[in-house]
């Protein structure tokens, strides 16, 4: 076994990093080297390896320089040398667009993740790091490592330490408990207002890791870290095994919507320790750094994550019930008016991940995220186990027993089969959501907690507009009038009605019009063209018809939180919260 000895030298006014990887136990003959090319959580190649400026090798023994060639994209071939060898690299580490994946090194302090650091991908062993920081940074190691001596870790494998953010520098850090267990929060930049409202912020956080406590009996790990970054440009929210990287909009104290928002997506990391970090999808309990894993169960993963995340904002208190109820009919609404509706299951848009992760042209027809499909399949499957005197909370209790640190992982055959033993009604809700385009149930779901779901007809067009407002053209719908009249991704609309773009405008001629004129740019083509309005069906409104029984359980599923509709109450629909953004089909 190859042990790999790290030392990571920051350097804050270069932005970058110096590294010297020592491995000893080096079998005879070319040793490979590689940069990952990916990191779990964040489906999409990267070019990683570019921010390696310089990499050369050594023989530990003799002091020999080594030959070292480029191996493909992100790896290197290091030639000769005995059973030990030294590499030398120095790393950019300024790219503030793949910073929650990569790191970055700030003049005031430093994000340290290993995506950067060359390492040897047949060699099985523990790395070690020892971390040099400029003098008077402090440095903060998140739980799960061990400790070997000060600035000097142990991690059990390389996906580990890649699972694994150190913070260094000039923060400023805020330490508590709860329910016996360390948690800390790091602020590398601190929002206005902080201190007067972090009191109040950091125990709405305890709050939620109290109701994720409630759920699974226990935390899985010794100490839990929020790192946060307050920016309005980049959108930092990844999990990881003992901490999440949040960014904070500059108004998070200012606006309650801004709170809410970052709450919502501490509350979705912070689940993300039980349901992704540990109950893994298969592969992803061994993956591969460099040729991509691709499992069929990140429905649930995310899925199922996205859906608590809503229900834990609810019983912490800082969710309405309505906004629960008004976000499961929008992301139902917005799925169903896509043509990949009726084509993509949930298993499928898993399996595809690295090609649908981010959007594209064509997108609208050809992907669904299985982050939403997956928080409707959720709140079926809930609503099934509450009427037979269970719940998902105790499903997902057991499910983590039974499932987490498995050697690779959960298939989603084994998740169906799962929910079959426990129920077949539970079994067949999964299965139809997972396995079946379209296959959630998730009106009828709120029908049977006691709710008139109203639907009615609208015009449409089958565009989605950039930014949802436009003039520019994200995508075109296929089977749509747009489509028919040629409109393609890229499009720009000049014009409705003869008269300059407004969206406002385009929405009046499709409420109250069989045809639409628009005028249409090209590249350098502009041309004119009149568009018949289509028409489809879609939720307008969610009325209160429940028992006084049946809201007491919708009491319960929310954590007790208000809920005192009287009968024919509608419930409020402007509610739709989604950080990968909202996207309409208009």
């Amino acid at each position: 076994m190859t042990l790999h000895r790290y030392t990571v030298e920051v350097e804050p006014r270069r932005h970058q990093l110096k590294l010297t990887l020592l491995l000893e136990g080096v079998p005879d003959g070319p040793l490979r080297l590689a940069v990952p090319t990916w990191v779990p959580g964040a489906y999409a190649f990267q070019r990683y390896g570019r921010d390696v400026l310089q990499l050369w090798a050594e023989d530990a023994a003799t002091g020999g320089v080594l030959r070292v060639t480029r191996d493909g994209w992100s790896g290197w071939r290091v030639e000769g040398g005995g059973s030990r060898r030294r590499v030398h690299a120095q790393l950019n580490a300024w790219d503030p667009s793949t910073a929650e994946f990569a790191g970055l090194v700030d003049e005031e302090w430093a994000l340290l993740l290993a995506t950067r650091y060359p390492f040897a991908p047949e060699l099985p062993g523990p790395p070690e790091v020892e971390y040099r920081l400029p003098e008077g940074w402090s440095l903060h190691h998140p739980a799960g490592a061990v400790g070997l001596a000060a600035g000097r870790f142990r991690y059990q494998n390389h996906a580990a330490l890649v699972d694994t953010p150190v913070v260094a520098g000039r923060v400023t850090r805020a330490d508590w408990t709860v329910r016996g267990t360390a948690f800390s929060a790091l602020f590398v930049s601190l929002p206005l207002g902080y201190e007067e409202e972090a009191p109040g912020f950091l125990g709405e956080l305890s709050r939620l890791a109290e109701c994720c406590h409630d759920i699974f009996g226990s935390f899985p790990f010794a100490g839990y870290s929020f790192i946060f970054e307050t920016s309005g440009s980049s959108g930092w929210g990844m999990e990881h095994a003992t901490s999440t990287l949040v960014t904070l909009d500059p108004e998070v104290f200012a606006r309650k919507a801004k709170r809410a928002e970052a709450l919502r997506v501490c509350a979705h990391e912070l689940f993300h320790a039980w349901n992704g970090a540990r109950l893994k999808a298969a592969p992803l309990g061994a993956p591969d750094l460099l040729a991509g894993s691709f499992p069929d169960g990140l429905w649930l993963t995310e899925g199922f994550t996205r859906y608590y995340e809503f229900v834990l904002g609810a019983r912490a208190g800082w969710l309405p019930a309505s906004a629960v109820l008004s976000n499961l009919v929008n992301y139902h609404r917005h799925l169903a008016m896509r043509p990949a509706w009726a084509r993509v299951t949930a298993e499928d848009s898993s399996r595809a991940t690295f090609l649908n992760h981010h959007r594209f042209a064509g997108a609208v027809n050809a992907s669904l995220d299985y982050y939403d499909q997956g928080m409707l399949v959720a709140f079926d499957v809930d609503v099934a186990l509450r009427q037979q005197g269970d719940s998902l909370d105790a499903a997902m209790r057991d499910l983590f027993s039974s499932w987490a640190g498995r050697a690779t992982g959960y298939t989603s055959e084994d998740v169906l089969g799962f929910f079959s033993a426990r129920s077949a009604r539970s079994g067949e809700v999964v299965a139809r959501g997972v396995r079946e385009a379209a296959g959630v149930q998730t009106l009828a779901s709120l029908q049977s907690l006691g709710f008139d779901v109203l639907c009615h007809e609208v015009g449409f067009l089958g565009v989605v507009l950039q930014d949802d407002t436009g003039p520019a053209v994200r995508d075109v719908a296929d089977a749509s009038p747009a489509a028919e009249a040629g409109l393609a991704a890229g499009d720009e609309l000049l014009a409705v009605e003869g008269r300059p773009y407004r969206l406002g405008l385009l929405r009046y001629c499709l409420e109250r019009r069989a045809t639409v004129s628009l005028t249409v740019r090209r590249a350098e083509r502009t041309w004119s063209l009149q568009v018949p309005v289509g028409r489809r069906s879609e939720v307008s409104q969610l009325v209160w018809a429940g028992s006084a029984a049946q809201a007491e359980h919708v009491r319960a599923w929310l954590g007790g939180a208000a809920f005192q509709p009287a009968p024919g109450a509608a419930i409020p629909l402007d509610a739709y919260d989604n950080f990968h953004g909202v996207q309409r089909v208009l």
